[in-house]
């Protein structure tokens, strides 16, 4: 399991973030996303905004409540370190 993590966590840098309501990596990704640099969570809520309105276009609903839930949790996260996103994507 953690191997797979470690993998999961590297993909932040280049890939959406997708979340399950309970994810059980939940806390681990959310302390990984608290370490990136701004440039890195500004990317990384970029490609999950997008991914989220390609979902949206498609109608694959249950993409789409992972990408959302995903965008919520970098907002809250970049908030808190008082990092303003852009809603403009």
């Amino acid at each position: 399991m953690e191997n797979n993590s470690n993998t999961r966590l590297n993909k932040l840098l280049s890939e959406p973030l997708q979340l399950e309501e309970n994810d059980p990596e939940r806390e681990a990704i959310e302390q990984h996303i608290v370490s990136l640099s701004e440039n890195q969570i500004i990317s990384l809520y970029t490609r999950t905004r997008k991914a989220a309105g390609q979902s949206k276009r498609q109608k694959d609903l249950d993409k789409l409540f992972l990408f959302v839930r995903a965008c919520k949790t970098i907002q809250r996260i970049a908030d808190e370190k008082g990092i303003i996103l852009s809603t403009e994507i």
